[in-house]
């Protein structure tokens, strides 16, 4: 489970890697101007899944969110397929600014040592639900 999702978190980064861009510097006309180029495009996420809490943590941005997944969903976390599509379901649950409840990092410490970890103390943690 450990590779998988290390695997994921590699695939991860690649993709937000690939997606920075940057505009093309022409200068056609011999002058100073340096053109501009757009600011990156592209977030980083993390997803860390801890099977004896059951929780799940997606971290972005130095923020931490926390996810209790469905029956359903711990059930089928094992199937990379099933776990991509809860990671699309996380990452657009998050971009719709969801009004969670926030959590202390002691009280996710007591939930989970490892998701404790892997969010930093000081990072604001919410509870997705």
């Amino acid at each position: 489970m450990n590779g998988v999702l290390a695997i994921l978190a590699c695939m991860v980064a690649i993709t937000v890697a690939m997606t920075t861009t940057k505009a093309p510097h022409h200068n056609h006309n011999h002058t100073h101007h340096h053109g501009t180029h757009p600011p990156p495009i592209g977030e980083g996420f993390v997803f860390k899944y801890d099977q004896h809490s059951h929780r799940m943590a997606v971290i972005s941005n130095h923020q931490c969110w926390i996810y209790n997944p469905s029956d359903d969903e711990k059930n089928s976390i094992s199937d990379v397929h099933a776990l991509r599509n809860l990671e699309v379901k996380l990452i657009q649950l998050i971009d719709s600014n969801p009004t969670g409840t926030t959590l202390s990092h002691d009280d996710l410490a007591l939930m989970s040592a490892p998701l404790a970890h892997t969010c930093k103390s000081g990072w604001p943690i919410m509870n997705l639900n």
